[in-house]
């Protein structure tokens, strides 16, 4: 459908709501109202702009004294210039809203048109962040500082002068980040309510520790061409280098007050971190004494390299998933199969591997290798068809259960199958690659008890489970769950053991998420959560719990799933965690469901989801810190 047909539906659809909802209904034109050129204003996050101002002008109308026509956006940004009588040749359009700079637009008009054109426009901050940036110890100046001021999708940047003065212009009246870096100073970042026109700040920076790293294998040699990342965990900062030629590299910009440092080196030749598992201890310092030296140490790896074919031996099969590992939840190396049927896998841990082979249409294949270090492992598979097995989910009253979520978790003592099936409306399912041998499931379904540790055979199709109704909740707050009403008395313990009493936030504002693995919403959900930590998770009165509803045995599967998708803030799973209870208390029936808790303990808030939801938090926390 052409994009103009998809614009005039949406228009037709809003004039229907508008007389719905009469308090957003926009003014309605004339017929005799021609329209020029139509349109849609988006700011700097993507969202469209109200109530902006767009006028018409001639393209000789330099000093813009002849207005032709005017209007003003809608809710969406979106806007219609009308006039009486059609207009041809070349014109401007010039959009204008404070706070923000203005912006024209050529537009050829026209009679033997079929739309008038369709003007896309984006605006850009006109507002300025000034301050001085001086050295803590005397408050002398620092020249030549980067100054960088973030909101939510707009970076603006700065320098500063012989004065230690800056300047960052086209900033927003949004709130975000500013960070200022600067040779021998630890980076300074620090969060504001609003960018623009805020007071002029006073930036006051620390020296800096400066961490001399050497990379060396077993026997003291150095490494060259190591790429490390290191994590600071509490400001969670990261920074990168690579060894030189004497495997050195030299760290800038930590504060002296940080302890501690996460580690990922990768190497093809030696043995590379899956993730920031490392941890490095850093030594207390002083100003007058800023340097230490620090060594990492790589482990040789192994290499495995094989042909995979079909039972005949001959037949090369393209595109196999080689993975090595026990679960494939967890960061693998991997590699698939070229159009000769080979792969070749480098830095692969020395002792004992799981090697698994899998494509689709073929029985998977899991061997048990030990690999030696600096040696090649020659590794080949033949794989044969897969027979396939199904089965039927019924509940208590053997009626089929639908939508249910069937997952392969354990086959040979590895997670290593990564397969999946979703029950029919007849409760049916069914799984095309399975490997040759018995594997496990689990079962998670909306309204029923999960049902895990359940065996599948290769070739049978009538397994049949049967899922239990869940137990009624027996908590009846959720009833008392009430907007600017006190939150619950519940208490969680994260994966690293931290209590956290979400009725008593400690003076931070508390998004909590209750979600699932197995709950596709909540996957998708995810990429929006990390969109909200990694732009509120900065600020010292924000925090983002996430409450998994898996079963409790299954904690370990969760948080590697949860290392695996990057959600970095705080985790609540397992037995001890209080996440079921939690669940219960909240009256929590479907997922995700998420709350945000003010700093007082009271909810604000709930159900916030979907691309803007950084926007949505944000407008509460604004109005809560407003109303203070």
């Amino acid at each position: 459908m052409p994009r103009k047909h998809t614009y005039c539906l949406i228009l037709s659809l809003m004039a229907v709501l508008s007389v719905a909802n009469a308090g957003d209904q926009e003014k309605t034109t004339p017929p005799d109202k021609i329209i020029l050129a139509e349109g849609q204003v988006f700011d700097h996050n993507g969202a469209g702009v109200k109530d902006a101002t767009v006028q018409l002008y001639t393209i000789e109308d330099t000093d813009q004294s002849n207005l032709i026509a005017e209007t003003k956006t809608d809710t969406y940004g979106e806007f219609a210039i009308r006039h009486d009588q059609k207009r041809t040749g070349p014109h401007k359009v010039v959009f204008r809203k404070e706070g923000y700079t203005s912006v024209s637009s050529e537009v050829e008009l026209g009679e033997d048109v079929e739309w008038p054109p369709y003007i896309d426009i984006s605006f850009t901050g006109n507002l300025t962040l000034t301050g001085i940036v001086v050295r803590a110890s005397d408050n002398t100046p620092i020249e030549g500082a980067t100054v960088t001021a973030q909101s939510i999708a707009l970076e603006r940047s700065a320098t500063t002068d012989e004065k230690g003065s800056f300047t960052v212009d086209g900033v927003v009246a949004d709130g975000g980040s500013v960070t200022v870096d600067a040779t021998d100073f630890a980076q300074f970042k620090t969060t504001l309510e609003s960018l623009g026109n805020a007071d002029p700040l006073n930036i006051k920076l620390l020296p800096d520790r400066i961490l001399n790293f050497k990379t060396v294998d077993w026997q003291g040699q150095p490494i060259p061409d190591v790429e490390v990342n290191l994590l600071d965990p509490e400001s969670r900062r990261t920074y990168n280098a690579t060894s030189d030629e004497e495997g050195r590299f030299v760290l800038r910009g930590i504060s002296l007050s940080t302890t501690i440092l996460r580690s990922q080196v990768s190497h093809p030749d030696y043995v590379s971190d899956k993730d920031y598992t490392n941890e490095l201890q850093l030594p207390e310092l002083t100003e007058d004494n800023r340097e230490s030296q620090h060594t990492l140490n790589l482990l040789s790896a192994g290499r495995i390299k094989g042909i995979i074919t079909e039972a005949d031996g001959k037949s090369t099969i393209q595109g196999v998933r080689v993975t090595i590992g026990a679960d494939l939840n967890v960061g693998q190396l991997k590699h698939w199969t070229r159009l000769d049927g080979t792969y070749h896998i480098g830095g692969v841990p020395p002792g004992k591997n799981i090697i698994t082979a899998y494509v689709r249409g073929y029985a998977p294949k899991l061997v048990r290798v030990d690999i030696k270090p600096n040696e090649r492992t020659d590794v080949n598979f033949e794989l044969t068809p897969s027979r396939g097995a199904g089965g039927i989910l019924l509940n208590q009253d053997d009626d089929p259960v639908a939508n249910a979520y069937v997952y392969a978790t354990s086959w040979q003592g590895a997670s290593t199958l990564g397969i999946q099936s979703i029950s029919n409306d007849k409760g049916e399912f069914y799984f095309d690659t399975i490997p040759d041998e018995p594997f496990e499931i689990a079962i998670q379904a909306q309204g029923y008890e999960p049902l895990s540790e359940q065996k599948i055979t290769p070739g049978k199709t009538d397994h049949r489970f049967e899922l239990a109704t869940a137990k009624e909740r027996p908590s009846k707050i959720a009833d008392k769950l009430k907007l600017d009403q006190p939150f619950p008395e519940i208490t969680v313990v994260t994966t690293d053991g931290t209590k956290i009493d979400l009725n008593k936030p400690g003076g931070k504002f508390l998004f909590v998420d209750f979600w699932a693995t197995w709950c596709g919403p909540c996957v998708v959900e995810i990429p929006n959560l990390i969109t909200l930590n990694k732009n509120l998770g900065d600020r010292d009165d924000f925090l983002i719990v996430s409450i998994s509803i898996d079963t409790p045995n299954q904690a370990s599967q969760v948080k590697r799933f949860a290392k695996k998708k990057k959600m970095t803030w705080p985790l609540v799973t397992g037995k001890d965690s209080n996440a079921i209870e939690a669940a219960d208390k909240c009256g929590v029936n479907a997922i995700p469901k998420t709350f945000l808790i003010a700093p007082d303990g009271k909810l604000i808030a709930q159900d916030l989801f979907g691309p803007t939801l950084t926007a949505q938090v944000k407008a509460f926390l604004d109005k809560e810190k407003g109303g203070k």
